[in-house]
């Protein structure tokens, strides 16, 4: 009885490490598509930016926090990547939008000195736990922020399906890998979270398509 049960918890451990590989090899080029298509246009219709500041806060803290309690890399991995995909979305939508701001400056520098901090562990635990759970609201707004945005432009204008598709695949593959190797409640749920809004995304996308938003209809 005790081999089977440890066969079947090296089965499921195989699973769960397999889908945290699939998701980092996915991270990749998750966000290769916004990027495409921000470039390939010389505009971000659509797109939300304050949403992508939050974004890109929430894999940062997620990243500090699995590296500060020593989680394995693959728990966390995709954080890195899509952090720094998600900056280079953020600098192109500044660019193409001319939003050169005080806010936008704050926010950079703020971001690399607490990415400074973490690397070398000086940022205390109970304020990563603190921050961790502050990631909750702060996701679930920066997502629906860019739902609130399809929807007021009645089109998905240059936010790309692709990717919104392919990072609701990622949480999919985090809820199975969080609940067998990480088993962190907070960290599950912003994932589930994460995974609603990202599907409500894409159907957007579909549901309105490309086509010419409604504020340049009313103009």
């Amino acid at each position: 009885i005790a081999i089977l049960i440890f066969a079947v918890i090296m089965d499921v451990l195989t699973i769960s490490r397999s889908l945290s590989y699939s998701v980092i090899v996915l991270s990749f080029c998750m966000k290769l598509p916004q990027i495409s298509a921000i470039y390939s246009s010389g505009s971000s219709r659509g797109l939300n930016i304050r949403g992508y500041w939050m974004e890109i806060s929430c894999y940062l803290i997620g990243t500090s926090y699995g590296y500060f309690h020593d989680f394995h890399i693959t728990t966390y991995g995709e954080s890195i990547l899509l952090a720094m995909q998600s900056t280079v979305i953020i600098f192109l939508a500044v660019y193409y939008c001319r939003q050169w701001t005080l806010e936008n400056a704050l926010l950079t520098t703020t971001i690399v000195a607490f990415v400074l901090a973490s690397v070398v562990k000086a940022v205390p635990g109970a304020v990563l736990y603190a921050l961790i759970l502050s990631t909750l609201p702060l996701n679930t707004v920066s997502k629906l922020s860019q739902v609130y945005s399809i929807y007021r432009l009645k089109s998905q204008g240059d936010v790309s399906m692709v990717m919104w598709g392919l990072a609701a695949y990622g949480c999919a593959a985090r809820l199975f890998t969080i609940a067998v190797e990480v088993k962190d409640a907070s960290v599950f749920l912003n994932f589930f979270i994460s995974l609603v809004l990202n599907t409500v995304v894409v159907l957007q996308c579909l549901y309105y398509g490309s086509g010419t938003p409604a504020a340049v209809k009313k103009e």
